[in-house]
């Protein structure tokens, strides 16, 4: 304490000590608001960066860029799916991909090595262009299961 606080009486004194503590919560909170500001900030910078990145994937598989979506991810009894959620209620195709079995031509691809990165399109032939996008992956030791959503596009109605 010093002389001039000294002087002060108590109730005075009790309002300063009372304002400067309100000053030094006021500037936390500030800094909170400040610090949150900053964080939200560069999370939707962040979605924006992403966002980008989607579109640009997109393009350069042949897709039409669509919002980049959110995904879901499980595995169960050695089975891992991947799933692209929102395109449950449009026109979708399934089936069975791959399978370990031996081809004709003394060759078998290992389907649980497969590794996926969406988006995937879904093409009639492998010189054709996309006809749809796959939504689903089921990955077995013994099979690779998709399903996919068409376009709605003369190929895809052909397909």
């Amino acid at each position: 304490m010093n002389a001039a606080e000294a002087l002060l009486s108590p109730e005075v004194a009790s309002i300063l000590a009372r304002s400067e503590a309100e000053r030094r919560a006021s500037d936390i909170r500030k800094r909170v608001d400040s610090e949150r500001l900053a964080s939200r900030q560069r999370l939707q910078q962040r979605e924006r960066d992403l966002d980008a990145q989607w579109r640009k994937r997109c393009e350069d598989r042949g897709i039409r860029p669509i919002k980049r979506p959110r995904f879901q991810w499980s595995r169960h009894n050695g089975v891992e799916t991947l799933t692209l959620l929102g395109y449950e209620d449009r026109r979708t195709i399934w089936g069975c991909a791959s399978t370990a079995t031996v081809t004709s031509h003394k060759t078998s691809k290992n389907p649980g090595g497969a590794c996926i990165s969406m988006p995937v399109p879904l093409k009639a032939s492998h010189k054709a262009g996309a006809i749809g996008l796959v939504t689903q992956v089921r990955k077995s030791p013994k099979s690779l299961f998709v399903r996919a959503v068409l376009d709605d596009n003369p190929a895809a109605d052909h397909a």
